[in-house]
């Protein structure tokens, strides 16, 4: 299934009504996971996609679930993603801490031989 969601069958002594009307919002809560899911889907792509080209200086190039893969909705795809976007955002971290530090350094020895530092480079720490 779309989902890889479980629905829960009706009692063997429910009437046709109740059936009907249990089945009927199970539909409707898979709909809402199922909508609930796509925009998360969308919402995590367009994020890892953003922090890879900012890394990496280039996109994903389709390198996930295209859109008739019924797996890609599956919480376990969902899961891998984040998975995915957490470790680039820490990958981003690390190196802005990286670069924050050779600035730092920088700095400093420009100080040190009493050099000015110069103006872009001021700028570009406030931004």
């Amino acid at each position: 299934s779309q989902l890889s969601e479980e629905i829960e069958p009706p009692p063997h002594d429910a009437n046709l009504l109740q059936t009907v009307r249990m089945l009927e919002f199970q539909v409707a809560e898979l709909q809402e996971l199922r909508d609930a899911r796509s925009c998360e889907l969308g919402d995590l792509l367009e994020r890892l996609e953003a922090t890879h080209a900012r890394l990496h200086g280039d996109g994903l190039q389709g390198a996930f679930w295209p859109p008739e893969d019924p797996r890609r909705l599956h919480r376990e795809t969902l899961e891998s993603l984040r998975a995915r976007l957490l470790e680039l955002e820490i990958t981003e971290r690390e190196r802005e801490a990286r670069v924050a530090d050779s600035v730092g350094e920088l700095r400093d020895l420009w100080a040190l031989l009493g050099v000015q530092v110069p103006e872009e480079l001021v700028a570009q720490d406030v931004e």
